[in-house]
């Protein structure tokens, strides 16, 4: 068993362990399902516009360099959740819920050229279309009061995450020779990343049965992606060029600390995954939400509670 599904597993024994202390089992128990749009939230640069000019003629050199930072989240986006909760008093409940973020798209790109003395230049320009998703589950406390038909609530928990990020990938290289063009996809890998979450919200019964919520929520959490791989490159014209990259190009290791050393007698080993500095990914969110609440059982969940 790996280490997702030991912790899976762990979650899901400690909620029946807790639920089947209580031989109230259906009148406390719930289930939630809803929708969330999401603002970046601890934003950091993700994505940046980099332009870069030179000339070097008879009347001297010349270079201009403009960059400029795409300042977000990947935690920016729709999501949606599902969970079963419980509840041990009319003050307390326990949420295990899961969800999927669909984060919102961002653009990368970079140009180069570089003109040499006699008129030869070089040119380089990518553009990159960045996304990323995230599976999550949220075991959490929910704490409440009730105001006749009205609750007002705030929950506190863990976020225990899976998740992935894409980058379709445009180059154009372009010299006094010609032209070309490639387009490809790098895929990143992480790992299992752990984080905070919370929101204040309150609920209206609609019935005995349904209740309806609205709720500010905050997740706090980055992700270590430890890997890449280009998964598919093509040429203008659709030619599959994949298989004829070198390791060093197509995979890419993140680490924290690594040490790269050339000689004039050997270079980088290119049949390895190249080698980069790892940097924490942000996927925090602030986010308003509307859910739908449905008891299992039509006997009311808190006796002192008047839903009509």
């Amino acid at each position: 068993m790996n280490l997702k599904q030991t912790l899976a597993a762990f979650i899901l024994v400690t909620f029946f362990i807790f639920v089947f202390i209580d031989n109230t089992l259906a009148q406390n128990m719930y289930c939630k399902i809803g929708g969330s749009y999401n603002a970046s939230f601890n934003s950091q640069v993700i994505a940046s516009d980099y332009n870069f000019i030179t000339s070097d003629s008879l009347s001297g050199y010349f270079s201009n360099t403009v960059e400029k930072g795409t300042y977000s989240s990947f935690g920016k986006g729709l999501s949606f959740s599902a969970s079963l909760g419980y509840a041990f008093r009319p003050i307390l409940a326990f949420e295990l819920g899961v969800s999927y973020l669909q984060s919102d798209s961002y653009l990368n790109h970079v140009y180069d050229k570089r003109t040499y003395y006699g008129g030869t230049y070089d040119s380089y320009s990518e553009t990159d279309k960045l996304t990323a998703a995230m599976w999550s589950t949220n075991p959490s406390l929910v704490f409440s009061t009730h105001t006749g038909k009205l609750t007002p609530y705030a929950k506190v928990g863990m976020v225990i995450g899976f998740a992935s990020k894409s980058t379709e990938f445009t180059t154009i290289q372009d010299n006094i020779n010609g032209s070309f063009t490639y387009k490809g996809v790098r895929d990143f890998y992480s790992t299992v990343s752990y984080g905070t979450s919370s929101a204040l919200g309150i609920s209206y019964f609609l019935s005995n049965k349904v209740m309806i919520a609205a709720e500010v929520n905050m997740v706090n959490i980055s992700v270590d992606f430890t890997k890449s791989e280009v998964t598919s490159l093509s040429s203008a014209t659709g030619v599959n060029i994949l298989p004829y990259q070198t390791t060093s190009f197509t995979k890419i290791s993140y680490e924290k600390e690594y040490t790269q050393s050339n000689t004039n007698k050997a270079s980088t080993n290119t049949s390895e995954p190249r080698k980069n500095l790892l940097v924490p990914t942000p996927f925090s969110s602030i986010g308003f939400g509307i859910s739908l609440i449905f008891k299992i059982d039509t006997k009311s969940w808190f006796e002192d509670t008047d839903t009509e």
